[in-house]
């Protein structure tokens, strides 16, 4: 049975995959990677234009191999 992930996984995830990768070493992205790959195996992940959502927003709509549904909009501030 697949576990449930949250939007608040999602962000504790991108979070520390973003830390991380401002002081890593290029030999040491492989394995960042491989630690997001885990929750994004199986993943549909699609630009906002792409899935025809109706905004202006610049975004991505990702869908989990475990069914649930996330909406990443990127802003600038």
């Amino acid at each position: 049975m697949a576990t449930e992930t949250t939007a608040k996984d999602l962000e504790q995830r991108l979070m520390e995959l973003l830390g991380e990768l401002r002081y890593m070493e290029v030999e040491d992205l492989d394995q960042a990677c491989l630690n997001m790959a885990g929750m994004l195996e199986g993943a549909s992940i699609e630009t906002f234009e792409n899935t025809g959502l109706m905004t202006n927003d610049a975004g991505l709509a990702i869908q989990l191999a475990n069914g649930s549904k996330f909406q990443l909009t990127i802003a600038e501030a």
